[in-house]
């Protein structure tokens, strides 16, 4: 595990109290196809990590930056250039 973050929201945008969980892992593909489902995920990629992408969820973003910029394996090759 690279990288953990936590948020406390008191409501979320239907008004219900929420914690957002944000963990980032390493990981290697191995085989197998990524698909969709369409329902649950929208959209599947890889994503070149700099310029640092710009996150949908604010947790996600944060998580991100943490694991480029504060981790003790961020100076690895592949978390610098393109994900790989």
């Amino acid at each position: 595990m690279l990288g953990l973050s936590t948020n406390m929201t008191d409501s979320n945008s239907w008004g219900d109290a929420q914690e957002t969980i944000g963990i980032g892992f390493e990981v290697r593909r191995v085989g197998g196809i990524m698909e969709k489902d369409g329902t649950e995920t929208l959209d599947l990629q890889f994503v070149p990590i700099h310029p640092e992408p710009k996150m949908f969820v604010l947790q996600a973003q944060e998580t991100l930056h943490r694991i480029l910029t504060e981790n003790e394996l961020s100076d690895r090759p592949w978390l610098r250039e393109h994900g790989e």
